[in-house]
């Protein structure tokens, strides 16, 4: 029950966190977790395509890309040629965007972040290895209604 109870009051702490931002960068929900999902992809590493934003927020190509183009008028999403397919594009944030994310958290990333560098490796591995269990249990409920 303490887990679950940690949770959701991390859940609401995330939730009130991203409102807030949103707020602040002045875009409608689904217009700022697309900015979101561009931001983590480029932190990975790994390209961001119109098709997986579709898929994250639950809504069909046709309105993502109608979400982008709102996002490029505004200067904070850019689309470029996939290499890998050349009918497809990738998203990037542009400055502008990073600014305002940048702006929308403050320290908060960092101050995370040492909260986060103070767990021991092991607690990590052990805290990451539920998340991931927990995400498959609801990934495979959702798929299953």
């Amino acid at each position: 029950m303490l887990l679950l109870e940690s949770v959701n009051r991390l859940r609401v702490a995330e939730t009130l966190l991203q409102t807030r931002a949103r707020t602040q960068v002045g875009l409608k929900a689904n217009e700022f977790n697309a900015v979101q999902y561009v931001a983590s992809a480029a932190a990975a590493g790994v390209p961001a395509r119109p098709r997986q934003v579709a898929e994250t927020l639950g809504v069909t190509e046709a309105a993502v890309s109608q979400l982008l183009d709102r996002l490029v008028a505004r200067g904070l999403v850019y689309r470029e040629r996939d290499p890998e397919d050349r009918r497809g594009r990738v998203l990037y944030l542009t400055d502008d965007a990073r600014t305002a994310l940048r702006d929308a958290y403050g320290e908060l990333p960092d101050a995370v972040q040492e909260l986060l560098d103070a767990i021991p490796v092991e607690d990590a591995r052990r805290i990451a290895s539920l998340a991931a269990a927990v995400q498959n249990v609801i990934d495979r409920t959702a798929m299953t209604r």
